[in-house]
C-alpha cells in the first residue's frame, strides 16, 4: 500500500531523483520500482502487476485497502478474528488510507 502511495505522491509527480537515467513510467514503477525497498516487482505476482497497472495510479492504494478489508471481513465471519480485532484492523486501514492525499496535484 505504501509503495503505491509513494509512487502517486513522489514518482508520478517528480519522477526519479536527479541523476537516475530511467524514466518513471507507470509500467516501470509497477514492474521495476527502482527506488522501492523491497521493489514492487518482487512483491507482486504477474497477475497482480497486470491488475494494478489497469487501475489509475491514484487509486491503487485504495484497492489494496479494499482487498485487505475483504480478507479481514472474510476471516471475521468465519470466526478466525473477533469483532473487536476486526474493527481495530479496519480502523488502522482507514487511518493509513485517509491520511494521505487522494490525488496528486501537478
Amino acid at each position: 500500500m505504501y509503495a503505491f502511495i509513494r509512487q502517486a505522491v513522489r514518482e508520478h509527480r517528480h519522477g526519479y531523483p536527479r541523476g537516475c537515467g530511467a524514466a518513471a513510467t507507470d509500467s516501470g514503477l509497477v514492474e521495476d520500482d527502482l527506488f522501492g525497498r523491497p521493489r514492487l516487482g518482487l512483491l507482486l505476482s504477474a497477475e497482480e502487476k497486470a491488475e494494478y497497472k489497469a487501475i489509475d495510479f491514484n487509486n491503487r492504494a485504495n484497492m489494496v485497502v479494499w482487498r485487505m478489508q475483504s480478507i479481514v471481513e472474510h476471516h471475521r465471519r468465519l470466526g478466525h478474528i473477533c469483532e473487536r480485532g476486526a474493527f481495530d484492523i479496519y480502523h488502522d486501514l482507514e487511518a493509513g488510507a485517509y491520511n494521505r492525499p487522494l490525488f496528486s496535484s501537478t
